[in-house]
């Protein structure tokens, strides 16, 4: 019931969807109104649909996509799924007679509503997003040091992401490896509500949805330091557990994730409140 009050209290704040590329997504509480079904009950239906992708080797990101949410006032987050085109194809093929047609409907047509009215509107405000970043850095550092400090962030963000690929063999093989992420929650926790704070501020102040501004920082984030979340998302999953854990958690245990962030968000405001 607490997860339905507050999906209802989100929805003007979560209807649109957000795209990454050329791949779009519908929020599983969209589906879930889509196919009328309540979504605690379309969660369990994906997952039980990830457990038997995962059983006959099949990637089940290129359907869905772990994601959450945070109804306003409230610290805590819920999980949602990010359904693709396939994903959605996906649960109509497990849907029967007229329910099934009528879902098979609405999901082509909302697909092709991102891809034609969203696509221009996304593109703009990323690649506005992309260019304020770019000229803040050419301000504050020289050329050469600019480009040398960038090959060695992503030398050095291979070298990461190599780590965190043989720790994750290590586990499957039984071999104990050390937990990647050494922050104190009680300092993850305070991070994290400096977080969202700031990301809260950049989307009133942008006038853009949360969801937008959180992928738009998750994508800068990684091309800025050269790594990928992912690697680290699934170990912070197998040690914490639970589908609440998020790319922002993620961040927030990590301190140059964290401080990073944090800058890139901090400087969009102090530019968007002297230009407007």
């Amino acid at each position: 019931m607490e997860e339905t009050r507050n999906e209802l209290a989100e929805v003007e704040l979560q209807e649109e969807p957000y795209k990454s590329g050329s791949v779009h997504y519908i929020d599983s509480r969209e589906v879930a109104r889509m196919v009328e079904k309540e979504h605690s009950n379309l969660l369990k239906d994906i997952r039980r649909y990830i457990a038997q992708m995962g059983k006959v080797k099949i990637d089940f990101s290129e359907f869905f996509i772990e994601s959450s949410y945070s109804a306003e006032g409230q610290s805590r987050s819920y999980p949602c799924y990010l359904v693709t085109e396939k994903g959605c194809e996906f649960i109509a093929h497990k849907m029967t007679s007229e329910k099934g047609t009528a879902f098979t409907v609405a999901y082509i047509d909302r697909f092709h509503e991102m891809k034609g009215a969203l696509e221009g509107e996304s593109d703009s405000v990323l690649k506005e997003f992309m260019k304020q970043q770019l000229k803040s850095n050419q301000q504050q550092t020289e050329a050469i040091s600019t480009v040398v400090g960038l090959v060695g962030q992503i030398m050095e963000g291979f070298k990461e992401l190599s780590a965190d690929v043989e720790n994750l063999k290590s586990q499957r093989a039984g071999i104990l490896f050390q937990n990647p992420f050494s922050v104190q929650q009680d300092v993850v926790d305070q991070r994290m509500r400096t977080l969202n704070g700031l990301i809260d501020q950049v989307a009133d102040l942008c006038q853009m949805e949360r969801n937008k501004v959180l992928h738009f920082l998750y994508k800068t984030l990684q091309e800025s330091l050269g790594v990928t979340l992912n690697p680290y998302l699934m170990v912070m999953k197998s040690e914490h557990g639970g589908d609440a854990v998020c790319n922002l958690h993620v961040i927030a245990s990590v301190d140059r994730f964290y401080e990073r962030a944090a800058e890139m968000c901090r400087d969009v405001i102090a530019r968007k409140r002297l230009f407007g």
